[in-house]
């Protein structure tokens, strides 16, 4: 569980080392958007694949992610966001 920003960015930081030592490729593709807007507030709902690659073996992730916009003395900031694994297609060679 990452629940500091130091930690965060350690993760990541191991991560992209971990796909460069693998030699990965990452990948997003946007299958489905919409959006609603309000007075002061916004709504957006994303759906996306994601793939990684590694060698001749692709996994692909259905997310979704839904982000909530309001509007503030300061224009218009991200209120809230949630994103779900809708369903994954891991190859064996992949599965940990």
């Amino acid at each position: 569980m990452v629940r500091t920003r130091q930690d965060w960015e350690e993760w990541f930081h191991r991560l992209f080392g971990e796909l460069d030592a693998a030699s990965a490729t990452t990948d997003s593709e946007i299958v489905n958007y919409g959006a609603v807007s309000g007075a002061d507030l916004g709504f957006a709902v994303v759906e996306f694949r994601q793939s990684l690659s590694v060698g001749e073996h692709t996994g692909l992730f259905d997310c979704v992610a839904t982000i909530v916009w309001k509007l503030t003395s300061d224009g218009w900031k991200e209120a809230r966001w949630h994103v779900s694994l809708l369903s994954a297609d891991i190859p064996d060679a992949l599965s940990p």
